[in-house]
């Protein structure tokens, strides 16, 4: 792969011109190194991730909503936080059931740390509803103090 800076406006036309022109795993292994410089926008992390759905590999996108969630929480801490809301607003849209509830013990815990307490519980208040049955008692012994 050639080297290019650290320039997310650089490689988001690299990884534009990749999946014009190159395959699926060229295109993937460029989004990859795109996340391990930790350089992704929110729309790069969703563009991968639907990408990625669009070629049935659901369990992968699931899992590069989580790292764009993680980066986002590391690159944004308390600012910005729009864009992190809506990166895990995204993802527990597209997340599957039983990948659900540790993307909105995430998303929760950002809000404690970084947001508001209402937000937060309103995220568990969603959460709530979201999670399949069998995932409720252990959300409940998750959120509630010991």
């Amino acid at each position: 792969m050639i080297k290019l800076p650290k320039s997310s406006r650089l490689w988001t036309l690299y990884v534009d011109l990749d999946e014009s022109f190159g395959t699926l795993g060229s295109s993937r292994a460029v989004y990859e190194r795109i996340l391990d410089l930790r350089i992704a926008t929110t729309q790069i992390i969703i563009n991968y991730a639907s990408l990625l759905e669009e070629h049935k590999y659901f369990e992968d996108a699931f899992k590069v909503n989580e790292k764009g969630t993680q980066i986002q929480m590391f690159k944004y801490g308390g600012t910005q936080m729009e864009r992190a809301r809506a990166l895990f607003e995204d993802a527990v849209k597209v997340a599957p059931s039983d990948a659900i509830k540790p993307l909105y013990l995430q998303f929760a815990k950002l809000e404690e740390d970084y947001g508001l307490a209402k937000r937060a519980m309103n995220v568990y208040h969603e959460a709530i509803e979201a999670v399949p049955k069998h995932d409720k008692l252990s959300l409940y012994e998750s959120i509630s103090p010991a």
